[in-house]
């Protein structure tokens, strides 16, 4: 149930980042992209997988794609 939310999720982060380079912002759209990717993804991981263990993998990435 997690990995489908976390991809409906995602469709949505990567449809605003290449909004915001359509309209000539490229440091959003940057900011976007390497938040979701990484930042947000390794906190994630850390928290989630202590907390919820295995099923704290897929949350992570519905915390990253917030």
């Amino acid at each position: 149930m997690f990995a489908a939310v976390s991809l409906t999720i995602a469709g949505v982060n990567i449809v605003a980042s290449m909004y915001y380079t359509s309209i000539n912002q490229p440091l959003i759209s940057v900011i976007i992209a390497i938040s979701r990717s990484l930042v947000m993804l390794i906190v994630g991981l850390y928290l989630f997988f202590h907390i919820m263990g295995q099923d704290g993998i897929w949350a992570s990435f519905i915390f990253a794609d917030e």
